[in-house]
């Protein structure tokens, strides 16, 4: 039975559920599942900034600095780091794959902040 948008909040949720109670109708190995935009980090705490009503500040620190400030065990945060500097604001390639296993689109960022605009307060 594949599960119901209206209770499922988010898509990467509502994705994992549809593989995890009909294993037998999804079979890759893998999925990439992404938003229906590809949005750099900044472009995200402006639209969370947009959803709280309040901007919010983005700051640059250096890899050492940052690595100086978070309590995220040396290993993981290099892993970060690492990934995020992969990641340098260059579009990346969107999909479909959350509508195909979820029968739904999946939400903008925008969307998937405003319901949470609260916690970002």
């Amino acid at each position: 039975m594949r599960p119901s948008p209206s209770l499922i909040i988010d898509g990467l949720a509502a994705a994992a559920a549809a593989v995890l109670t009909a294993p037998e109708r999804y079979t890759a190995p893998a999925y990439t599942l992404t938003g229906p935009q590809s949005l750099t980090f900044r472009e995200r705490a402006e639209l969370i900034g947009a959803a709280r009503e309040r901007p919010v500040r983005v700051e640059t620190v250096s890899r050492a600095g940052w690595m100086a400030e978070t309590s995220i065990p040396a290993s993981y945060a290099e892993a970060l780091l690492d990934h995020w500097r992969s990641h340098d604001g260059t579009p990346v390639a969107t999909t479909a794959t959350v509508a195909a296993l979820t029968g739904c689109p999946a939400r903008p960022f925008a969307a998937w902040a405003a319901t949470r605009a609260a916690a970002f307060s």
